[in-house]
């Protein structure tokens, strides 16, 4: 496996977590939005400070079976740096 593909599973199985304790469902971009064929798959997850959306591949997809598909997933117009510091501000309750 090469190390990016391997960055990229890390990644997305720590997405798939997330999406298991926010609300989460899996999008997909539409033919007209002219997305590389491979990347037109994401997971869209609510947060409580915001909306977060990663893209994954077809074959990544395996870590995201739990999840329902969802077409109508209206993206806020994040940018990288905001959500991830939409994902910093949330507060987790003491353990």
């Amino acid at each position: 496996m090469k190390d990016k593909d391997l960055v990229y599973r890390e990644r997305n199985e720590l997405v798939a977590l997330l999406s298991k304790i926010y609300p989460s469902h899996l999008s997909r971009h539409t033919k007209e939005e002219n997305v590389d064929k491979d990347y037109q798959w994401m997971i869209c997850i609510h947060f409580p400070t915001g909306q977060g959306r990663w893209h994954l591949r077809k074959r990544e997809r395996e870590a995201t079976r739990h999840l329902k598909w969802k077409q109508k997933c209206k993206w806020d117009g994040h940018s990288t740096e905001e959500k991830y510091e939409r994902i910093r501000k949330i507060e987790i309750p003491n353990k």
